[in-house]
């Protein structure tokens, strides 16, 4: 496991300093700048496959169920799946029966995470070819009805003695596998355990090696309210949308830390926000208070006030406009915790972007 952590730290740490090179040109920056973000995005997941599992193996880890739209979560998960299967040239086809329920009740970020993973490592195992995705509604007279995802790919395939320790935690097929494609071998035991957890499995239904892999994703869908057509887009025909999702919102961000305050600026800007920063709570209650802004994004641990404190005032105060958490802690009970203190909604960091712009998107709007 130390191998998997230290390699994108290494890379990162690496990058970074041949990005200060004064001589370096457009092309190496744009390569570099892209490779510490790769390496970031690695080591995120890494990370909280890492806290997830620990918490699944300890039954410690809360689901939040609720009704969700099975194919808002899907287009989410898919804009950044079609980007990873373009890399590569390979095609990520999604095929959607016409029974499948236009909304379910389970974990949206629990179900995005699972197939995030599954659909993921389908991509990061197969060089040539394509990734099909299926979904569908499974009808018994004997069992309750059960949702679908069925992901086969043209990948490297697995084969029955490696299938064995295919959901042991911190396992992969070989070391080569390992040394050849990356990865820390979480994916499969983590999905599973949040599969179950969801009322669900997931299992390895076929393979061969050198040729290809299927795999099917069950979860428990809850009562269900059927329709008929639903479009889904494939990899080569989804559209970004560029839209200035916060075009003359008014944006004040709390935070202490300057790097920080740069890149979520940054972010807003690019969606059309005008964007003022304050470095501790307490001028940020003050700044807030002028009444210039239409939404507050609060950092929890900061110098003379933290974010708990300072949305306490806030709201002693009476201001009444969202206030948004930023915090490093990704747990359900943080938010919890600062919904019931004052704020109107919590993210943790690193910050997605466009989760982010969304979520001022519908507090403000």
């Amino acid at each position: 496991m130390s191998h998997e952590v230290r390699t994108p730290v290494a890379a990162i740490l690496g990058f970074s300093e041949l990005i200060t090179a004064p001589d370096l040109n457009q092309e190496d920056r744009s390569s570099f700048t892209k490779a510490i973000r790769r390496n970031g995005e690695l080591l995120t997941n890494i990370i909280n496959d890492i806290l997830d599992i620990s918490k699944v193996e300890a039954g410690q880890l809360s689901v939040d169920f609720h009704e969700t739209s099975v194919m808002e979560n899907l287009n989410d998960i898919l804009e950044i799946l079609k980007v990873r299967a373009s890399e590569k040239n390979i095609e990520l086809i999604v095929q959607c029966s016409d029974t499948v329920p236009k909304t379910i009740i389970t974990d949206p970020l629990r179900l995005r995470q699972i197939l995030l993973n599954i659909i993921g490592n389908a991509i990061k195992f197969t060089e040539k070819g394509e990734v099909r995705l299926k979904i569908d509604m499974y009808h018994s007279s004997t069992h309750a009805p059960e949702l679908l995802f069925e992901v086969s790919d043209t990948g490297i395939g697995i084969s029955p003695r490696e299938s064995v320790k295919l959901f042991r935690p911190f396992s992969q097929a070989d070391l080569s596998t390992t040394r050849r494609f990356g990865g820390a071998g979480l994916g499969l035991a983590l999905s599973k355990g949040l599969a179950n957890l969801l009322g669900g499995d997931v299992s390895l239904v076929s393979s061969v090696k050198d040729e290809g892999s299927t795999f099917i994703v069950k979860i428990d869908p809850g009562p269900v309210h059927l329709i008929k057509d639903i479009p889904v887009e494939s990899s080569q025909q989804a559209s970004v949308d560029t839209d200035l999702k916060l075009d003359g919102l008014k944006v004040l961000i709390v935070e202490d830390s300057p790097d920080n305050r740069i890149i979520i600026s940054r972010f807003l800007g690019k969606q059309g926000a005008m964007v003022e920063t304050c470095e501790d709570g307490l001028s940020g209650v003050q700044e807030a208070m002028t009444g210039k802004y239409d939404v507050v994004l609060m950092d929890i641990q900061m110098p003379i006030m933290d974010g708990y404190e300072a949305v306490t005032e806030l709201r002693k105060l009476g201001y009444g406009k969202p206030v948004i958490a930023l915090t490093a802690h990704a747990l359900r009970e943080e938010r919890q915790h600062c919904l019931d203190i004052g704020f109107d909604e919590h993210i943790s960091k690193p910050v997605d972007r466009n989760v982010l712009a969304d979520l001022i998107v519908r507090l403000c709007r």
